[in-house]
């Protein structure tokens, strides 16, 4: 196994990256699916073998007004569900992000009332649903753990309430989809428009990983890169 293990919940979060990276350029890259459950369901098949630093890496939700679609943010804490914090134990260098907490969630919080909700409350600059899980495994075995994230909804947007079931696994089902738009028309305009803005974030995100992994990394037996 590489030193470095990228986990990521969506094919679509990692794809541009694997594409600028090229097949032999990459670290380990991991697809767990999406939510806590999920992601632990990984770390069991993963954190045995003792990786160097395990980077979660995807999309999130903006709770800070200021942030667009395709800024990165540095997690330097994470807060889960249950009001705990989470150490971020190996820092990134990734130039034009920013750095702050991040808040994990066992649902989606699709709504722009629930992320003012959730901002107001925790002061998170973004939500995810995997992060508290993989923070705190980690942390049980004594592997570095970091985070970065990119925005792929901003704290104003809606999204569709049917995401949960089309994602359900971390990649979208076909049926799923087309018996939802049948269900309800005006969900497919929301579903392109969610896939500019992922399409967007996603390649936000691979130049990010570049960088970040890129820098030197002590103690991991990786060279800093250019």
């Amino acid at each position: 196994m590489s030193p470095v293990v990228v986990l990521f919940a969506l094919e679509r979060e990692v794809a541009p990256f694997r594409r600028l990276m090229g097949r032999d350029g990459t670290p380990d890259l991991v697809h767990c699916g999406v939510g806590p459950a999920s992601a632990g369901r990984a770390l069991d098949a993963l954190l045995p073998s003792r990786p160097g630093l395990v980077l979660l890496a995807g999309f999130s939700g903006a709770l800070a007004p200021d942030l667009g679609v395709g800024r990165l943010v540095v997690a330097d804490a994470v807060l889960g569900p249950d009001g705990a914090t989470y150490p971020v134990t190996h820092p990134l260098t990734v130039p034009g992000a920013i750095a702050g907490p991040i808040v994990a969630t066992e649902r989606i919080v699709g709504t722009a009332a629930a992320k003012r909700e959730l901002f107001a409350r925790t002061k998170a600059l973004a939500v995810d649903m995997e992060s508290a899980t993989v923070a705190r495994r980690c942390a049980e075995v004594g592997v570095p753990f970091a985070c970065l994230r990119v925005i792929s909804d901003d704290a104003a947007n809606d999204l569709p309430p049917e995401l949960d079931g089309i994602f359900a696994d971390g990649r979208p089902r076909v049926g799923r989809v087309l018996v939802a738009v049948c269900r309800r028309p005006g969900l497919l305009w929301q579903l392109l428009a969610l896939r500019r803005a992922t399409r967007r974030a996603a390649e936000a995100l691979a130049q990010g990983l570049r960088q970040a992994l890129s820098a030197p990394r002590p103690g991991l037996g990786l060279p800093a890169g250019g």
